[in-house]
């Protein structure tokens, strides 16, 4: 090195299980969470979890939930019900983040119900509800996490809308169960009540999968909001308030497929192939 011989020096490496803050790990092994983890131990991210928004979304949530548990180790399964219900409470974007997930779907209600007394929905409502939420049976049984969030539209109080969106989490916590098994999975169900009103615009954007209502005349309301024809600016003033309150009867399931700690491996090539290119 300009006409001086210089040792070479070898960078320190960490080994297994060590610390790999400020170091590279020995070959074979990836630093992880702080820690070099060997290859075939790694909790490698499922391919629906590389994906750039999915990603994005995991690493908002979990910096929520570390921030709002106060524990720095914490992952999304560490976070109880409590803890997600303050953090939906607080951050007027987590349901946009939310529903991100892939496989996220919503169960809409009719006004007022379930009720307080229990009396509603029948056999027959329940089991439509039921049949529906199955089709979503992949995703459901896939998820390391579920949450249930239960909403209500602004036409009742404070109090009482906040204990419809619970009722409306928890019929649907019900359901999940029976379809998946009692401890089956991490459900976290909670109410969030009309503390951030959904726009109509939003809630077209959100409602990617076919809607889940109690009769067939509200699924075809419902989805006929979805279709590229409708057009909000046609609707009348009562019109307007009536299909926002309709769609703001609502419980969002999203099934998590991540704890959002997983191993995320840096992909091979960067690029993208143009049409000129020759592919390997």
């Amino acid at each position: 090195m300009a006409d001086r011989c210089v040792a070479v020096r070898i960078a320190e490496r960490a080994g297994p299980e060590e610390s790999c803050v400020g170091l590279e790990c020995t070959p074979g092994n990836e630093c992880h969470r702080s820690s070099c983890v060997p290859v075939e131990k790694l909790p490698v991210a499922p391919p629906a979890c590389r994906e750039p928004t999915v990603k994005r979304a995991l690493e908002a949530l979990s910096r929520s939930c570390v921030q709002a548990s106060g524990d720095q180790e914490a992952t999304l399964l560490n976070c109880r019900t409590e803890v997600w219900s303050r953090i939906s409470q607080s951050d007027a974007r987590f349901e946009e983040l939310v529903m991100t997930m892939p496989g996220a779907f919503s169960v809409f209600f009719p006004n007022g119900l379930p009720d307080g007394r229990g009396t509603w929905p029948n056999a027959a409502v329940r089991r439509g509800y039921a049949e529906a939420i199955a089709t979503h049976a992949e995703a459901l049984r896939a998820a390391r996490l579920i949450l249930v969030i239960g909403r209500a539209s602004v036409s009742g109080g404070e109090d009482e809308n906040r204990e419809l969106a619970e009722r409306r989490a928890k019929l649907v916590e019900g359901i999940l169960v029976e379809l998946l098994g009692p401890g089956h999975r991490q459900i976290f169900p909670w109410g969030l009540a009309a503390d951030f009103t959904l726009s109509m615009h939003a809630m077209r954007q959100r409602m990617r999968a076919p809607p889940i209502a109690a009769d067939a005349a509200a699924v075809e309301a419902l989805a006929s909001l979805q279709r590229p024809e409708f057009d909000l600016a046609s609707l009348s003033e009562a019109e307007f308030t009536r299909v926002s309150h309709m769609l703001n009867r609502v419980t969002f399931v999203v099934p998590i497929p991540c704890d959002g700690h997983e191993f995320n491996p840096l992909p091979a090539l960067r690029g993208r192939w143009t049409e000129t290119e020759t592919r390997p």
